[in-house]
């Protein structure tokens, strides 16, 4: 059973030359057995080993041929990992003809992601394959560490026998996912209505969530009711999200989703809790040209200008960050989510 498609993936994966380099895909030859320790010659002038352990009971034998990984390159020495070899296979040398015996072209398989190499990620199917990069989405997933430790289910879309290499395919699988299912997870959800998902790309802007069959755009302002700088700070590729849906736009099925709605918003009842001309002890939080912002509490900072109702015994401008100070409520406008201040006498715990 032969396959010859497009092999665009081969020159990322194996380059053009013979160099060798780490996270690089090799095939070598055992050249002999010390102990503990197999050689392999893997060309490029360069000798390879591996721990005697990645044979289980078995004895490699001298001439065998075995598909690697490098782990690492000193000079000449390069240190080698079994590319064939899972924590779930059999713990013996599995064969080429192993390989082609139990899985099939066009296959579909589930397995864990168990790491990062040149050109993209190495998947555990109960043999190690190779999953590229242009192979995992349908559109680009540059953090491809974040996908290490997920079970995803792939096809196999090629078996090179020159290589020995087996080749997975995410990105064709998602494209043949039959729109009905995705009609009646539509039909399905309502605004409000709480939903699980995976973060599967994130933007300057956001993040999208899969839903199941159906993408959710959760914008960075609907994230956290506290300022965050980017989305990264908050979420990861991978991350399983509980989210809000926030609207549903039946003419484009475009899906708006909230994370920050899960929780109350701190500034609903912000009258009850600190009332105008009451005091209350926060922290500097930042010094502008115009003023100074206090934090009361997580998410809730009011500023006190510089023009404007002060005590003139602390000058708010001496005040270094993160001291605490006492401050009187001047006013709230909830809407705009903004508090005026004053600095009451004296700071707090003096």
């Amino acid at each position: 059973m032969t396959n010859h498609p497009d092999n665009h993936w081969q020159r990322d994966l194996l380059g053009a030359d013979n160099s060798v380099d780490v996270n690089q895909i090799v095939e070598g030859q055992v050249v002999r057995v010390e102990g503990e320790v197999v050689f392999v010659d893997v060309g490029a002038k360069s000798a390879g080993s591996l721990p005697r352990a990645a044979w289980g009971d078995d004895v490699p034998r001298v001439g065998q041929t075995v598909i690697v990984v490098v782990e690492q390159v000193d000079g000449d020495q390069v240190r080698l990992e079994p590319l064939l070899l899972s924590k779930r296979s059999t713990p013996k040398t599995v064969t080429w003809e192993e390989i082609v015996d139990s899985f099939s072209i066009g296959q579909i398989v589930q397995g864990t992601v168990v790491r990062r190499i040149q050109g993209g990620l190495i998947v555990d199917i109960g043999a190690n394959a190779f999953l590229p990069e242009t192979e995992l989405d349908t559109e680009p997933s540059p953090e491809l560490e974040n996908f290490i430790g997920r079970d995803l289910e792939c096809e196999i879309l090629q078996i090179d026998h020159d290589r020995r290499i087996l080749v997975l395919s995410r990105r064709q699988l998602l494209q043949q996912q039959p729109a009905a299912p995705n009609e009646a997870l539509l039909q399905a959800l309502a605004e409000g209505q709480v939903r699980r998902g995976i973060i599967h790309r994130i933007t300057n802007y956001g993040a999208f969530v899969d839903l199941g069959g159906l993408t959710g755009l959760l914008l960075i302002t609907n994230m956290s009711w506290d300022r965050i700088r980017h989305p990264s700070d908050l979420v990861s590729i991978g991350d399983e999200v509980e989210v809000v849906i926030l609207r549903i736009d039946q003419a484009t099925n475009q899906i708006s989703v909230g994370l920050k709605q899960l929780s109350p918003d701190p500034w609903e009842n912000i009258e009850d809790r600190f009332p105008i001309g009451s005091t209350a002890t926060g922290t500097v939080y930042q010094q502008m040209t115009y003023g100074t912002f206090i934090e009361l509490a997580p998410t809730i900072i009011g500023l006190i200008p510089n023009e404007g109702p002060s005590n003139e015994t602390l000058p708010i401008a001496d005040l270094d960050l993160n001291t605490q100070v006492t401050v009187e409520v001047i006013s709230i406008d909830k809407t705009a989510r903004k508090m005026l201040l004053k600095l009451a006498e004296g700071r707090a715990g003096e």
